[in-house]
């Protein structure tokens, strides 16, 4: 009992029931009532028999010697009894002494429990614990007290509804997006195939097809992760858009073959990388065209009348002039009559002698130079060499082309400085004619 009040005082030291307690059983010890009168320890009922047995003893004793009787009915003393209010009193007292002990016992395992509740629940703020104390008296046992500990857990907030859907990955916006323009870029295609075996004048109506695809398919809208590969296709589109209509347009061959290439290249490259995206594959690097390679054949392919036709062109002037070649030579170098001046080529000299009739209304005079221009094979052109033709106009004797009156015919000369070699050659209209004019095949030796 000292060591639990003790325990209990050093939990709580102004605790006076325990210090009560402490300070009684510190007391020095009494001598018990058993000491003192060992009969009267005895229960109630002994005790009063005894006292009733003694008593009628005497009685008797008394009525055989009457003389004695008041003599011993005095000289025997009232026995004190001990009062059993008092002893249960006394034993209450040490039960509720017990109690109390054992009350701040159990408080002291609660305030530990909840400190030790209090240290794991820490991490968690959303419970609340709290501790209520519940007695279960039950007959002839002292209160028990017992902690009982709760739990209340925050209330739990309910999902929304309106949960948004998980974003569709990239593959399969690629691949949308790729279903969507598979037939498109199948038309451009085509369309290209089309237009690469096409003559000039009649490549307006393909053109056009191509422009309205291409905006067709920027009428589709892109997703983020495929823009960089819709970039590719809508670039190379355009680059074989221009490069038709430059070459409509009479620029130079070797520019407009570039811009078809690349804008080929491009389309490969971006279609390739569209593919990759919806098959979920890394996308591949765009290749780059080839700066050391001979640019091929330009496209779309010549489409000249043969050898010896007859074409019509009108010049700048509004003049209407029928060509016909008759006949073509092939010189290095050119030497005048009437001089020791010699031109030389820087490929070699294409004589072109023709006939050349004025289908106009008046007279006019026909000057090859930017009405008529030779193309080999590669799409170089070559423009007339002024000096050379007049010098080959003394060495042949032919006419000078001027005042030619309508419906007359006169034979007159041109020389080109053309490539040293080539699989044909081509008579074009110049800078100065219709793009759309006739082309002639030239028999070159």
């Amino acid at each position: 009992k000292k060591y639990c009040l003790k325990r209990a005082l050093s939990i709580n030291p102004d605790n006076q029931n325990a210090l009560k307690a402490l300070a009684q059983l510190e007391r020095p010890p009494q001598p018990s009532v058993e000491d003192i009168a060992p009969s009267l320890a005895k229960p109630t009922e002994l005790v009063e028999s005894e006292i009733s047995s003694r008593l009628a003893a005497s009685q008797s004793t008394a009525s055989t010697n009457p003389t004695l009787a008041p003599s011993h009915t005095q000289s025997i003393p009232s026995r004190p009894t001990l009062d059993t209010s008092t002893k249960r009193k006394q034993v209450s007292s040490e039960w509720i002494i017990f109690g109390i002990l054992s009350t701040l016992l159990v408080l002291g395992i609660a305030i530990i429990g909840v400190i030790g509740a209090s240290i794991l629940l820490r991490s968690t703020p959303t419970s609340v614990v709290s501790i209520g104390l519940t007695t279960t008296p039950s007959e002839n046992q002292l209160p028990v007290v017992t902690p009982t500990i709760m739990r209340e857990s925050s209330p739990t907030k309910a999902l929304p509804t309106n949960t948004p859907k998980p974003a569709p990955s990239c593959q399969s916006l690629a691949q949308d997006y790729l279903d969507r323009t598979r037939s498109l870029l199948i038309e451009f295609g085509d369309a290209v195939t089309i237009a690469e075996s096409t003559p000039r004048i009649a490549l307006g109506s393909i053109i056009q097809d191509m422009q309205r695809i291409k905006r067709d398919i920027a009428a589709i809208p892109v997703p983020t992760c495929v823009q960089k590969a819709n970039g590719l296709i809508a670039n190379g589109m355009d680059g074989v858009i221009n490069a038709f209509i430059d070459f409509m347009g009479d620029k130079s061959d070797t520019v407009v073959q570039r811009e078809l290439n690349q804008g080929l290249l491009d389309l490969t490259n971006g279609t390739a990388q569209l593919i990759a995206l919806a098959s979920g594959q890394a996308t591949p690097a765009p290749k780059k065209l080839p700066t050391d390679t001979p640019v091929p054949t330009l496209l779309p392919s010549p489409t000249p009348l043969p050898a010896g036709s007859a074409i019509v062109l009108s010049d700048g002037q509004r003049n209407s002039w029928q060509i016909k070649v008759t006949k073509v030579l092939i010189e290095d170098t050119l030497k005048p009559t009437f001089s020791d001046t010699i031109e030389k080529a820087a490929g070699r000299f294409a004589i072109v002698f023709m006939e050349v009739t004025n289908r106009g209304l008046s007279p006019g005079t026909f000057v090859a130079f930017g009405n008529l221009d030779i193309q080999d094979s590669s799409g170089q052109r070559f423009e007339e060499n002024f000096v050379a033709s007049f010098y080959a106009q003394d060495i042949y004797g032919t006419d000078i082309c001027a005042d030619i009156n309508p419906d007359f015919t006169k034979y007159c000369v041109a020389v080109y400085d053309i490539s040293p070699q080539s699989s044909f050659y081509i008579l074009v209209p110049g800078k100065l004619v219709d793009p759309y004019a006739p082309r002639l095949l030239l028999d070159v030796p």
